[in-house]
């Protein structure tokens, strides 16, 4: 049995291949992501959305958290490249207090 953490490590650990290049008028508000990021998506408990959003606003610049889909409620980190290891470390701490179940896509 792995924990989030792992799953994420695991299923994520070439992430970096898929770099996604940003449009600039969709997140141009929201920087730091002028250019290219890396998606993932991620199934929480609905009561932990706002809270989960809270936290990572703590960690400036590594990920943005946006809800993509309340009613079934998952959410999206956009992480800019540079900072995916601490990224995969936020999460693992963060998943003790919020449950989150990653999609592949």
């Amino acid at each position: 049995m792995y924990s989030t953490a792992e799953k994420f490590s695991e299923r994520y650990k070439n992430a970096w291949r898929k770099t996604i290049t940003m449009p600039d008028k969709r997140f141009s508000k929201y920087p730091p992501f002028h250019g290219d990021a890396l998606r993932f998506r991620a199934q929480v408990p609905p009561e932990k959305i706002a809270e989960l959003c809270r936290m990572m606003d703590l960690y400036e610049g590594v990920a943005f958290v946006r809800t993509e889909n309340p009613k079934e409620a998952i959410v999206e980190f956009w992480v800019s490249p540079s900072f995916l290891e601490d990224f995969r470390l936020i999460i693992e701490d963060l998943s003790r207090d919020v449950p989150m179940n990653f999609i592949q896509e």
